[in-house]
């Protein structure tokens, strides 16, 4: 008779990158992207230079509300565009 040497299910190693979300500096990519894209549209059409730290605090209420739920500004999407069924 051989013995089984395979590990149960329940004891396997769990890691961490297959249940959390990708954080790109800190902040999810899709947000950073609008944040920059927001940057640049401000600076090269507008001239509007001082909007570089207003985007730099922006970026860090980013992280700040990621920190603690990855998916926040997902939530927040599907929250905004659910519809009011039931709204009397």
């Amino acid at each position: 008779m051989s013995e089984d040497k395979s590990t149960p299910w329940f004891e396997l190693p769990f890691y961490r990158s297959m249940s959390e979300q990708i954080l790109l500096l800190g902040a999810p990519k899709s947000v950073l992207i609008a944040n920059g894209f927001v940057l640049l549209l401000f600076i090269v059409d507008f001239n509007f230079w001082y909007i570089i730290p207003i985007s730099v605090l922006v970026h860090f209420s980013c992280i700040y509300l990621s920190k603690n739920d990855d998916q926040f500004f997902d939530c927040l999407r599907e929250y905004v565009n659910k519809k009011n069924y039931y709204n009397t």
